[in-house]
């Protein structure tokens, strides 16, 4: 089967195109970096002695959360993706 060059050319500009945001700094990526080894190039997290604060929500929280610039994202078996801020545990 013949591919046609044009077709191949554009393919190859739009994956370029759509993959270049990932090499700049603030890219997010699944566990940390290109191997995901889940080693983050970050602050570790303080050690926690105490619950800061509690949000509830209208089924399970199953998975882990996401935190991006202060704010928590998590999903829960009610059917909605919340945000949360991480300092005050209040809805956004």
């Amino acid at each position: 089967m013949r591919m046609n060059p044009r077709l191949v050319s554009i393919f190859l500009l739009l994956s370029l195109v759509f993959c270049l945001p990932s090499l700049g700094e603030d890219a997010w990526m699944f566990r940390g970096n290109p191997v995901h080894s889940g080693v983050y190039d970050a602050a570790e997290v303080a050690t926690f002695s105490d619950v800061k604060w509690k949000f509830h929500t209208g089924g399970m929280v199953i998975g882990s959360p996401a935190v991006v610039k202060e704010k928590v994202y998590f999903g829960s078996s009610d059917g909605n993706l919340y945000a949360i801020a991480a300092e005050s545990g209040a809805q956004l």
